[in-house]
C-alpha cells in the first residue's frame, strides 16, 4: 500500500468501526423502548444479548484466524453488508425469536471487523506508533456510544424502536460506498509473506510459547465486567429515579465519556511503562476500589458515576488487551489470530454476563452486580501478575514491548 494512503486507511477504518459499533450498541439504546412497546422482560432481552455475544465470540475465534489471510477491504465490505441487512431485519422483527435470530446473525458479521482492521493497521504502522494507533482506533467505540445513547437517544426518545436500527443502516450504506471507492484507488493485495501460515493448532501453541495463555482468562473476566456495564446501564438508569431534571438518555452519556478518558489514559500509561501487564494490574486494582464503592453506595447518581468509572477502566484495559499486545506480534504475522482468541474469550465473558445479569437484575436488583465484578477483577489481577512474572523469566522468542511516541 502506498505510504500516502495510511492516513486515509486509518480514517476509513475508524469511521467503519464507529459505524459497526452503532449497529450493535443500538440494541442497548432500544432496550427501554422495547420493554414498553413490545412488552419484553429484562430476562428475555438478556437472552437476545447473550446469543449475540456467544455467536460474536465464536466468530472472533474463526475470523481472527481468517483475518491474517484475507484482504482487509473485501472482508470489511462483506461485514458492512451483513450488519446492514441484520439491522434492517431488526427494524421490522415482531417476535422475540426473530429478533434473537437476526441479532445472532449480526454477531457473525460484527465479529469480522476488529481483528481484520487491526491487522491492516498494524502492517502499515511503525512499531513506535502502534500505541497511538491502538488508542486512536479504540476511540471509535465510546464515540459510537455517545452517538447512540446521546444523539440518537435524544432524537428518538419518542420514536418507535425500529428507528434505533434504521438510522445505523444509513451509516452502513455510506461506509460501503466509501470502501468501494477506496478499493479503486489503493492496492489492498496481501502479499504471500504477510499471510499467516499458522493453523489453529499452531496459533494455540504460539500463545503458550509466548506465555499468553492466562491472558485469555483475563480477557474473559474483562469482557464480563465491560459488557455487563455497557449492556444494562441504559435500562438501569431508565428504571432509577432521583436524577432531578436530567433526562435518562443524556445521563447514560457519562459512560462513553468515561470510556474516552480511559482510552486516552491507557495511551499515556503505555508511553510511561513498557510492560502492559503491570498496567493491567493497576487498572483492575482501580476497578476493585470502585466496586467497593458501589457495594457501599445507595445514592443513584453516585452509583451511575461509579459504574461510569468502572466502564472507563475497562476500556483502558480493552485497548491494551485487544489492540496493543496483539500488535506487538505484527512481524510474526499473528496479529489477527491473537486478537481472535482474546476477543473470543472477552465475549464469552460478555455472553455469560448479559444472560446472568439479566436474571440477577430481575430477581435481586442491582446489588449483586458489583460483587461479581469485584471477584472477576481480583482473578484478573492475579493472572496478569503471573503472566508478567512468567514473561520476565523466559526468553523463548518473547517480543519486547515498544513504547509509543
Amino acid at each position: 500500500m502506498k505510504k500516502r494512503s495510511v492516513t486515509w486507511l486509518f480514517l476509513c477504518c475508524w469511521l467503519t468501526y464507529l459505524t459497526a459499533y452503532l449497529c450493535r450498541v443500538n440494541f442497548s439504546s432500544a432496550l427501554h423502548t422495547l420493554t414498553i412497546e413490545k412488552g419484553f422482560t429484562a430476562a428475555e432481552l438478556g437472552v437476545v444479548g447473550a446469543v449475540f455475544y456467544a455467536i460474536y465470540a465464536c466468530g472472533q475465534l474463526i475470523n481472527g484466524y481468517i483475518g491474517d489471510r484475507v484482504q482487509t477491504n473485501r472482508y470489511v465490505l462483506i461485514a458492512l453488508c451483513g450488519t446492514l441487512l441484520c439491522n434492517l431485519g431488526m427494524a421490522f422483527a415482531g417476535s422475540l425469536g426473530m429478533m434473537t435470530l437476526l441479532w445472532g446473525g449480526n454477531g457473525i458479521f460484527q465479529s469480522m471487523f476488529w481483528s481484520t482492521i487491526i491487522r491492516g493497521l498494524a502492517q502499515n504502522t511503525k512499531p513506535e506508533k502502534r500505541a497511538t494507533v491502538s488508542m486512536g482506533i479504540s476511540l471509535a467505540m465510546p464515540v459510537a456510544y455517545l452517538v447512540s445513547w446521546g444523539l440518537l437517544g435524544q432524537c428518538l426518545a419518542e420514536a418507535q424502536s425500529r428507528w434505533y436500527f434504521l438510522v445505523p443502516c444509513m451509516a452502513s450504506l455510506v461506509m460501503i460506498l466509501s470502501w468501494i471507492l477506496l478499493s479503486k484507488h489503493y492496492d489492498f493485495t496481501l502479499s504471500e509473506e504477510r499471510k499467516s501460515k499458522a493453523g489453529i493448532r499452531k496459533t494455540v501453541c504460539f500463545l503458550f510459547e509466548e506465555n499468553l495463555q492466562w491472558m485469555i482468562v483475563v480477557c474473559m473476566f474483562h469482557g464480563l465486567i465491560k459488557e455487563g456495564a455497557a449492556y444494562w446501564t441504559p435500562l438501569l438508569i431508565a428504571q432509577m429515579d432521583g436524577f432531578g431534571a436530567i433526562p435518562p438518555h443524556l445521563l447514560t452519556c457519562v459512560l462513553p465519556l468515561a470510556n474516552l478518558v480511559g482510552i486516552v489514559a491507557s495511551r499515556a500509561l503505555l508511553g510511561r511503562n513498557g510492560s502492559p501487564y503491570s498496567i493491567l494490574v493497576v487498572i483492575f486494582s482501580g476497578i476493585i476500589l470502585l466496586c467497593g464503592g458501589l457495594i457501599l453506595s445507595s445514592a443513584n447518581l453516585l452509583i451511575v458515576g461509579l459504574i461510569a468509572l468502572v466502564s472507563g477502566m475497562c476500556y483502558a484495559s480493552n485497548t491494551i488487551l485487544l489492540s496493543f499486545i496483539p500488535m506487538q506480534y505484527t512481524e510474526r504475522n499473528m496479529v489477527a489470530s491473537i486478537i481472535g482468541v482474546f476477543d473470543f474469550a472477552s465475549y464469552v465473558g460478555a455472553s455469560i454476563s448479559t444472560y446472568l445479569l439479566g436474571r440477577i437484575l430481575e430477581s435481586f436488583g442491582f446489588a449483586p452486580l458489583p460483587v461479581i465484578w469485584l471477584a472477576a477483577a481480583v482473578i484478573a489481577i492475579l493472572l496478569a501478575r503471573y503472566t508478567e512474572r512468567m514473561k520476565s523469566t523466559t526468553r523463548n522468542g518473547n517480543v519486547s514491548f515498544q513504547r509509543g511516541s
